[in-house]
């Protein structure tokens, strides 16, 4: 009989199996993040007068921008390298960050940033100058394979006076670029079309690029 009570009290001890987490659902993967879209490209520049730029009338680039801006966060980091060669010589060279609000809505998302960059052509063509851009951004879904992104800026240059007061009426400086996302969704890297437009220096600089994106932001 006592053999009896204590299997009896074993058999309630044990109890059921203990359940999968909740925030893990079993057969499920885990939930994305999405931070942001981001594309690495070869850039190709044309530069309407050359005279402006110490004779260049062309450069080419390597160009990676990226646009941070976790999910559910309301802080956008924005980001621009940009490595090359100017033709007729000279390095080219444009290093930007920026941080300010930002806001994912639905499919699309949001932002307006202010920072500090640096950029020019050695050899005389484009001295340094320290840029200060205001920046406002915008991307969107068009469809499941579609990713739309635009910007507009404009920028202040700091202590190099030869390039000060010669680009739009507003500022230095004004820049507008769109891109387009092929393919690419969460964490896979799909291609990527930008085209860049900028008033500087009493000219005008038209910029087409072609890579890879990784348009992270997809909201599903």
């Amino acid at each position: 009989m006592l053999l009896l009570v204590v299997d009896a009290a074993r058999a309630d001890d044990s109890g059921p199996p203990p359940a999968a987490p909740a925030s893990v659902p079993p057969g499920r993967p885990l939930p994305r993040r999405p931070a942001g879209d981001a594309s690495a490209s070869f850039e190709y520049t044309r530069i309407l007068d050359a005279a402006a730029t110490g004779g260049a009338s062309a450069a080419y680039a390597f160009g990676q921008h990226a646009v941070l801006l976790p999910k559910d966060g309301i802080v956008v980091h924005m980001q621009d390298v940009v490595l090359g060669r100017a033709g007729g010589g000279g390095f080219v060279y444009q290093l930007d960050s920026l941080v300010g609000p930002g806001r994912w809505l639905g499919a699309g998302g949001l932002g307006i940033a202010g920072g500090v960059g640096v950029d020019g052509i050695t050899g005389g063509r484009i001295p340094i100058g320290m840029r200060v851009p205001v920046r406002a951004w915008g991307s969107v879904n068009l469809g499941p394979a579609l990713r739309l992104e635009a910007s507009g800026e404009i920028a202040w240059i700091a202590w190099t006076a030869d390039r000060r007061g010669r680009g739009a009426v507003v500022a230095d400086e004004v820049v507008g670029r769109v891109g387009l996302y092929i393919g690419g969704r969460g964490r896979d890297a799909g291609g990527f079309v930008g085209f860049t437009a900028r008033q500087a220096l009493g000219t005008t600089m038209f910029t087409f690029g072609l890579g890879v994106g990784l348009a992270a932001a997809a909201i599903d």
